[in-house]
Parts: structure tokens; C-alpha cells; sequence
């Protein structure tokens, strides 16, 4: 009976976890788009060209951190998944015995 208890408890600290990580993408979505908003609006007012490079380089960049950032979020889901499973198996293993 303890065993099943403490999956229980591993899975609610999971799916809390997983919770938390989708606020902070949603939260991470919005800064990017605000970003990529300003720097599009600095680009139109550009009137040098090595400005203009600039702002570009910039706006590559804030596009790779948040796909970065992507990536690193879907790799936590996968793992997230992965815990999950396991300890789902193995309570209903445990379930099936008692």
C-alpha cells in the first residue's frame, strides 16, 4: 500500500511540474512575439545599412533562443512522459498484486 501511495504522490509532483513548464512556454511565447514585434519596428526604421544588419542579427538571434528554448521544452515533455509512463505501469502492477 505504501508503494502505491508514494507513485501517487511521484505522479502529482510530476504533473506539477509539467503544469509549471507549460505557464513558463506560454510566458516564453509572449515575450518572443513582443520581441520579434520590436525588432520589426526598429528594422522599418532603419535608415543605416549596418543598423539594419544589426537589427537582423538580433532578430535571428531571439528566434534561435526561442527555439532553443522549444526544444528544451518538448525534450522535458518527452522525458515528463516517459517518468510518467513508468510509474503508471508500475502502479498498476502493484494494483493488480494487492
Amino acid at each position: 500500500m505504501d508503494s502505491i501511495i508514494f507513485l501517487k504522490e511521484e505522479i502529482s509532483k510530476i504533473e506539477k511540474q509539467r503544469l509549471k513548464n507549460e505557464k513558463e512556454t506560454d510566458r516564453d511565447e509572449v515575450v518572443f512575439k513582443q520581441k520579434i514585434k520590436n525588432i520589426n519596428e526598429k528594422i522599418k526604421k532603419a535608415c543605416l545599412k549596418t543598423t539594419l544588419n544589426e537589427l537582423k542579427q538580433q532578430k535571428q538571434q531571439i528566434k534561435d533562443d526561442y527555439n532553443f528554448k522549444e526544444y528544451i521544452s518538448y525534450k522535458c515533455e518527452q522525458n515528463i512522459g516517459s517518468r510518467l509512463g513508468s510509474l503508471y505501469d508500475r502502479l498498476h502492477k502493484l494494483s493488480i498484486d494487492e
